[in-house]
């Protein structure tokens, strides 16, 4: 697809697995703060953590498979589903935690569940139970979940495509990869979704990074090209996020190259 990028968008293309297996990682001298351990003497319920969130008044959050935990740095709380049916987590096994503006959590768990927990009221709104999401989404889809600035959902269904859903309007959209629509999503693997500093949502494919242009609900693709040393250095991307001064970091399993470079995508790339 044809489009114009407002600038030049600087990209940091970050391949863990180059570091780790070259050593390169381990050959720096870096000096990190001791580590402190964290354990049930503290209250953790269990001792597999895959999410990890820190809110804005310096809570740390923390995903279990035996329920949803806040850290004041001394003590945790848990909060588990409620055996009298009382609005509280749907299932104790969680996968994901993210935040929103406005300092909400939105949990999800193992079986696909998705909750929204508000800390100021230690409320729990059960929102993959409502009607309108599960017509769209059927229950005991597993999805990775990302929240936008326009409170809409983004949700990563590995091998399906991505679903977009917007919250207010309580109505959402399903892109999914069509071969013979070239504007279309690169991939139906869509690993990770970031929001750009200028509002711009990127994702993050197992064929390159896509660039969604709202108006038209099509995608402008940025991929490897051979002998561009300014295209994306690999295709199979794992995780897209924005660095706080706006660049976007990019990762993936590949082995094969580590670097800084910029890209810009004119109507004729």
């Amino acid at each position: 697809m044809s489009a114009y990028l407002p600038s030049t968008i600087r990209l940091l293309f970050f391949l863990v697995a180059l570091l780790a297996s070259t050593g390169w990682l381990w050959a720096q001298s870096f000096r990190f703060p001791q580590p402190g351990l964290i354990t049930d003497r503290q209250g953790l319920p269990q001792a597999f953590v895959p999410s990890i969130l820190q809110d804005g008044q310096g809570f740390f959050w923390a995903a279990t498979r035996d329920g949803l935990c806040r850290y004041d740095g001394y003590r945790f709380k848990v909060f588990q589903p409620d055996p009298d049916g009382r609005p509280s987590l749907s299932f104790a096994g969680l996968n994901q935690i993210e935040l929103d503006r406005q300092g909400r959590v939105w949990i999800v768990s193992a079986r696909g569940d998705i909750d929204r927990f508000d800390p100021r009221t230690e409320t729990f709104t059960n929102f993959s139970r409502q009607a309108a999401f599960r017509r769209l989404v059927k229950p005991g889809t597993t999805y990775l979940l990302r929240i936008d600035r326009k409170d809409r959902l983004w949700l990563m269904i590995i091998g399906d495509g991505v679903i977009c859903w917007d919250i207010s309007r309580k109505q959402g959209h399903w892109f999914h990869h069509q071969p013979q629509q070239a504007a279309s999503i690169s991939s139906n693997s869509v690993y990770d979704m970031a929001e750009g500093a200028d509002g711009t949502i990127w994702l993050a494919t197992a064929n390159g990074l896509d660039r969604l242009e709202e108006a038209t609900r099509r995608f402008t693709h940025l991929r490897h090209q051979l002998g561009n040393l300014k295209s994306l250095p690999q295709d199979s991307l794992t995780a897209v996020r924005l660095r706080p001064n706006g660049e976007l970091m990019l990762f993936s399993h590949s082995n094969s190259h580590f670097g800084y470079f910029q890209v810009t995508l004119t109507p004729n790339s």
